[in-house]
């Protein structure tokens, strides 16, 4: 694959780490030394991915001055002007991506083998991948290698990590949802991959985790 892209969903108003999302977007909070969105790029960097479609909300110039002061790579920045959700937020590229494509959330950090996946995926006829781990937010379904629903407090987390070829965009709402995407492709009898993982993982958009932080 010639080139990889990978859409980072940075648009959130950050409600869950108020009030360091007052002044400052969520993917520009620190931690561990460095704004989470960084996190996210390297990782996903490391993983060979040639171009960032990132989409931003509140605070969106922050994250637009960030962007351009510390990155050589190619970044398309999509500034929305009301909120699309994780389907929309992700549908809204669908001209620019390629034939696959790595979804990654802004505020998680982790250690997880995203290159595995991307192989994964691109070995068999699924339509998408989605990385799931056992933690506090369980809801997603696994029958087999594949998802098959959701439904809060059983199966697995998602962490927030997914990879899709370019055709799951045909079901992602304008605005909404990801979750609304992937279950109109289960309903149509398309495959998402299930790829549970046990390796290094966290949901760093809990205030409870940046107290003493930098």
């Amino acid at each position: 694959m010639k080139k990889l892209d990978a859409i980072i969903l940075a648009a959130g108003y950050g409600r869950r780490l108020r009030p360091l999302t007052l002044r400052r977007p969520k993917p520009l909070i620190r931690f561990g030394g460095k704004p989470l969105i960084l996190h996210a790029m390297e990782v996903l960097m490391a993983a060979g991915v040639s171009r960032f479609l990132i989409n931003a909300f509140w605070l969106s110039d922050r994250i637009k001055s960030f962007l351009e002061g510390t990155f050589g790579m190619e970044v398309v920045l999509s500034r929305e002007r009301v909120l699309l959700g994780t389907g929309g937020g992700i549908k809204q590229f669908g001209e620019m991506v390629g034939p696959v494509f790595i979804v990654h959330n802004s505020d998680i950090v982790h250690r997880i083998n995203i290159s595995g996946a991307v192989r994964k995926l691109m070995d068999s006829d699924a339509l998408g991948l989605m990385i799931l781990v056992d933690g506090h937010a369980n809801s997603v379904l696994v029958k087999g290698d594949s998802i098959c629903g959701f439904e809060k407090g059983k199966g697995l987390t998602y962490t927030g990590i997914s990879v899709f070829r370019k055709q799951f965009l045909k079901y992602l709402p304008e605005r909404g949802s990801l979750v609304e995407g992937v279950r109109r492709a289960i309903g149509e009898g398309r495959k998402i991959l299930a790829h549970p993982t046990d390796e290094p993982w966290m949901d760093a958009g809990d205030i409870r985790l940046h107290s003493g932080t930098d």
